[in-house]
């Protein structure tokens, strides 16, 4: 929590969003009484990210591991250069009014 106003919920999910290492990139905002889910895109966040990310992350400087750097870098300039409504969904969710 930050400032009581960011709440970290490991437990949130979506049937369409895809999974991260530590389980689905998920993202819940709410403001008066309003929210919304949003998610990236699973054709970014695919199998392919969750295999090099959990292999090569923290591995010791190798050249897999230089490679995956690479790999890293290359992605980060796909995402960067995908336009909104190709790198995520969004979906509001039921009024939240007290």
């Amino acid at each position: 929590m930050r400032e009581n106003r960011c709440l970290c919920q490991p437990v949130t999910c979506h049937p369409h969003a895809p999974f991260s290492v530590g389980g689905q990139f998920v993202f819940e905002i709410s403001y008066r009484g309003r929210a919304v889910q949003i998610w990236p895109s699973p054709q970014v966040f695919d199998d392919k990210f969750r295999q090099q990310v959990r292999a090569w992350q923290d591995a010791p400087d190798s050249p897999g591991r230089q490679a995956y750097l690479a790999w890293k870098a290359r992605k980060v300039a796909q995402i960067l250069g995908l336009p909104e409504e190709k790198l995520l969904r969004a979906v509001m969710l039921p009024s939240q009014q007290a």
